[in-house]
């Protein structure tokens, strides 16, 4: 990661590489689709799982503005940019604001991602207007990894993230429910309302 002065003197973080990360959907409209690994590894059900996301998670509310505000963005923030962005989000993580591209891909794809403060966050919000989840996510250790589970709260959806450090690792990870990892039905762009 790499600190960067911006406009007006604001201290952001600003990191960028290929984000590789598989994505399992673990339950939708009441039906679960956890594999027993999910199971035996957290010795919980899929209900207990969601009361323990529920209650020991950080709320996102995360937005998708169009590609051009998320260009005026980045122009502003002095972001470079070095690939061809496909979506632009706004994220609020328990308070921490960030502002995040990326590329097309399902396995694996560029990100930039830098935190940003609460005026450009304000400025930029209303663009999300329409494209918009939330969702409570809880890290929770799995083997050499961290499964990051969202339980959506504005639909019944609850998904498990996994990043890997290489595409041979991603696809060594065994399944914990359906592999939605290259489903565009389940990326959060697609799903905001």
């Amino acid at each position: 990661m790499e600190h960067i002065k911006i406009n007006k003197g604001v201290d952001v973080v600003n990191s960028m590489g290929d984000e590789i990360e598989k994505k399992f959907l673990l339950r939708e409209d009441g039906v679960d689709y956890a594999t027993y690994n999910l199971e035996y590894f957290f010795s919980r059900s899929m209900d207990q799982l969601k009361k323990d996301v529920l209650a020991l998670g950080k709320p996102i509310g995360q937005g998708y503005m169009p590609l051009s505000d998320g260009q005026e963005l980045s122009d502003l923030l002095g972001m470079d940019v070095d690939f061809i962005p496909s979506e632009a989000r706004l994220r609020d993580k328990a308070g921490k604001l960030y502002f995040t591209l990326k590329g097309e891909g399902g396995l694996i794809r560029d990100e930039l991602e830098t935190e940003v403060n609460q005026t450009y966050f304000d400025k930029f919000w209303p663009r999300t207007e329409g494209r918009r989840v939330e969702k409570v996510r809880l890290d929770l250790p799995y083997r050499e990894h961290i499964l990051e589970v969202d339980v959506y709260t504005d639909r019944d959806l609850i998904v498990g993230e996994i990043e890997a450090p290489s595409i041979e690792i991603a696809h060594s990870i065994e399944p914990l429910g359906r592999n939605a990892t290259e489903d565009s039905n389940y990326k959060n762009k697609n799903l905001g309302r």
